[in-house]
């Protein structure tokens, strides 16, 4: 009979260390999971920041080639003016070697 009023005291006992375990994992998992978020949160800032710049980059590429276009375009009516001008200077100037 001894026993039985020790039983409360060991009960508590068991509940007070399981209780300890239970914050320790708790703690421990907070301490893995706030590890994971700070290694991840710059990874994730990161993959952002490329795709914010990639974006920003093709935009850039499309105004690059559209003034390329205009470019060929502006150079090649250049080059047919150039020619209209040589056709038209041709005969002036063979009339006066002739002369």
């Amino acid at each position: 009979m001894t026993d039985q009023p020790e039983t409360p005291k060991i009960l508590d006992q068991i509940s007070k260390g399981t209780n300890a375990s239970v914050t320790r994992k708790q703690q421990n998992a907070r301490r893995r999971f706030i590890i994971v978020l700070v290694l991840l949160v710059p990874l994730f800032g990161a993959i952002g920041l490329l795709g914010f710049r990639q974006f920003e980059l093709q935009a850039m590429l499309t105004e690059l080639q559209s003034t390329e276009d205009r470019t060929d375009e502006l150079s090649l009516a250049l080059q047919l003016q150039q020619e209209d001008i040589r056709a038209e200077s041709t005969p002036i100037w063979r009339s006066l070697i002739k002369e």
